[in-house]
Order: C-alpha cells, then structure tokens, then sequence
C-alpha cells in the first residue's frame, strides 16, 4: 500500500518497489548487509562473496540457506574458507554504495585475465545497443506491470546465439551484477562468450565484477571512469560505452543515432 505521504507526480498510485535488507553470512561467520528487492537472494549472497574475494573457485559450495523472514543468506561450504580467519565484522551497504576495502578487492584480480573477444570489436556497439533495446522492451513490460520500476538491470548476452544467458535487477547496479556472478557459480553457466550490460556508468567495481564474471566486454550507457579504464586494461576487458543519445526506440525496434 502507497504511504499518504508518497506522491508520484508522473503516475499517481504507483506501487514502491520493494526494499529490503539482506545479510550475508559464510558458514557462520557475518560478511555484509545489502539493500535487494530479494527476488534471488541466494544468487545475490553467493555473486557478493564471489566477486570480494570471500570464496574462491576450489571452495565448494554445498549450500546456500536464505530466512526471508530474518532477511539473511548463508553460504555454506564444504570445508572452512581461507578468507573466514581474516574477515572480522560487516560492512553496512545501502543500495548501490558498498563500503569495500578495495585494497583486499583490487588484490583478487591477481592472475585474472578475460577471455577473447567472441566478435570483432567494431561489432560491439552495434551489439551493445541491441542488448540496449532488448532491455529497454523488457523494462517496458516490467514497468506496465508496475514491477521494476527504478530498478537497475544486468544482462549476460550470448554473442553468438543473440539471446540472453541471464538478465537480474535490482535497487543497485553492483547488487545485479553480484546477482548475476552468484547465477553463474551456482549454475554452471559459460559466460566467457557473452557481452556484460550494465545498465549504470562503469565504474572501477563494475569492471571488477565482470572480471570476476569471466566475460570479454562490459558495455552500459554511463561513461567509463580512468579508473575503470586502467583496471580494464590490466585484466584484458573491453569496454563499451553506449551514451543513450546514440540510440532511440520505437515500437518498430531500435535505430542508431550518429554521433
């Protein structure tokens, strides 16, 4: 039910989206606090402890127990974690501002290196602004449905399939990619030939995350940071920024703007 002091001035009577806190736990040891719409909170407790550096990719999950009615997740593993004597505390995260110690974040890129680009890079923002479109359709849909409104969107697309291997959103942009790291450890899915998209500017963690991920591109409509650049380099990823201005959409489909 809309508050009596809620007012949406371009569609009264919209219904908020859902916001929740999720915290994480591995084995028994309290790791974070996030904000989610808790649509897959597994994957997101999972993709968070996987993209810090919490978990590594010998350690073997036998578990994954999520209470929404105490709004927390525990990753279980088969045998104690390395990173469970050194991680002490949590750190309060509201939507997408994650409080990382980033030194400890920027150290598990060590040895990472993205795979090969599945297409020539002059075919990446033509395929960006494809993702793009088929993104903004589904946003459309959900928002008709009065179910995603304001929330960010990831999208894992199959290069050479043009479908999507995987698609998650939530209130923050880091959230949804940690969402869609958890998908893939939890599934066993190959994300080595798909394109990233990210529906926010890319940042530094953003490229992290998709390091992490093990795809070749990161690709949204929000610039790319020095940071981001230098840290991409480093670990062999393209990135593609596609400005919204180049791209418009109709019913009929989508139609490249020139620069």
């Amino acid at each position: 039910m809309v508050s009596a002091n809620y007012f949406c001035a371009v569609e009264p009577g919209v219904i908020p989206v859902i916001e929740k806190p999720l915290t994480v736990f591995l084995n028994g040891l309290e790791i974070t606090t996030v904000a989610t719409i808790g649509d897959h909170a597994d994957c997101l407790a999972l993709g968070y402890l996987v993209t810090h550096g919490f978990l590594r990719p010998e350690e073997v999950v036998v578990a994954i127990d999520v209470e929404p009615d105490l709004d927390l997740a525990v990753v279980r593993t088969a045998a104690p974690t390395a990173h469970e004597a050194f991680v002490r505390g949590r750190t309060l995260v509201s939507n997408c501002a994650y409080g990382t110690a980033i030194d400890r974040l920027l150290a598990t890129l060590n040895g990472i290196i993205a795979p090969p680009l599945p297409c020539p890079l002059a075919k990446l923002a033509q395929l960006a602004a494809t993702v793009a479109a088929w993104q903004e359709r589904q946003d459309r849909e959900g928002q008709n449905q009065k179910r995603w409104n304001g929330l960010h969107t990831g999208v894992l697309w199959q290069v050479h399939s043009g479908a999507a291997l995987a698609t998650m959103r939530d209130h923050g942009r880091l959230s949804v990619l940690d969402s869609l790291a958890g998908l893939v450890r939890r599934d066993d899915l190959d994300p080595s030939g798909c394109l990233l998209w990210t529906s926010g500017r890319l940042s530094a963690e953003c490229v992290i995350k998709a390091a992490h991920l093990g795809v070749p591109a990161l690709a949204g409509p929000g610039p790319a940071s020095d940071w981001a650049m230098r840290l991409a380099a480093q670990v062999g990823l393209e990135l593609v920024h596609l400005p919204v201005r180049t791209f418009a959409f109709s019913d009929q489909g989508l139609a490249l703007n020139p620069l």
